[in-house]
């Protein structure tokens, strides 16, 4: 019972994340815009979402890298510290990233665990 429990909420899942799921060894991160236009100065809204075929534990916060080299400020907004990641629940957590110069900026999340390199898909954000 638990078994198919663990495999229909897993199935679910996928089908919900498919687009733009990247994959590490049983961890699938998405991560999702909240507004592709963000005013310069303000933070752009992000939503990141973990699916685990087993347990992860992640580090706090993701490196949020940048297409062309620039340096976001991010900060958590819906977690802080350590996120637990299992089988039976989705994790979601928020962050604000802050670009200071306009411009249209392509950006994933990235996670380093246990000397393996783990990424979201690219979302596009526009700096006005």
């Amino acid at each position: 019972m638990v078994r198919a429990r663990r495999a229909v909420l897993l199935i679910l899942s996928f089908v919900l994340l498919a687009p733009g799921l990247a994959l590490a060894d049983g961890l699938y991160l998405n991560l999702k815009a909240d507004g592709a236009k963000v005013p310069a100065g303000q933070p752009a809204k992000l939503q990141l979402t973990a699916v685990a075929t087993h347990s992860f534990d992640l580090p706090g916060t993701p490196e949020i890298i940048v297409d062309g080299g620039a340096t976001p400020e991010v900060r958590a907004v819906e977690a802080s510290g350590g996120i637990k990641v299992t089988p039976e629940k989705a994790v979601k957590t928020g962050y604000e990233v802050v670009l200071k110069q306009p411009g249209t900026y392509k950006m994933k999340a990235r996670y380093r665990i246990n000397n393996r390199t783990i990424e979201s898909n690219k979302v596009t954000v526009i700096i006005e």
